[in-house]
């Protein structure tokens, strides 16, 4: 279980379930650039193939409208089967709420606050 770190902001790991874990360690905007590295560390992690993806960020993330537009669309992320994000803050939940009742990302998608309900949901798309 290797893990990829592009930037500073960001680790991702393939897990030895078969889910590839992101983790994003920043409290600044993230824009449409980081988050195409983001997506080129997730490829790199699974050998170009598709996984779901387990999603931890910070209390305080926060992608552009640009950037969740962009997360949304249907061919933006050809590596994520699904993607369960994990919520700690009533700010984090509002936000990944918002993400989802706004930008209906076309791939299948939850908010989660117990990561063993979040691996159980993700184990069902392998």
């Amino acid at each position: 279980m290797d893990a990829i770190q592009t930037k500073s902001y960001f680790s991702v790991v393939l897990r030895a379930d078969g889910i590839i874990q992101i983790t994003v360690n920043t409290d600044q905007e993230i824009d449409v650039a980081e988050i195409k590295e983001i997506i080129e560390a997730i490829g790199k992690a699974g050998n170009y193939k598709k996984y779901p993806i387990l999603i931890y960020g910070s209390n305080s993330i926060t992608p552009t409208p640009e950037a969740r537009a962009f997360l949304a669309k249907p061919n933006t992320n050809p590596f994520t089967i699904a993607s369960a994000f994990m919520v700690k803050s009533l700010q984090h939940k509002l936000l990944v709420n918002a993400y989802l009742k706004v930008n209906k990302p076309n791939r299948p998608t939850k908010m989660f606050t117990s990561e063993n309900q979040a691996i159980e949901w993700l184990k069902s798309f392998l």
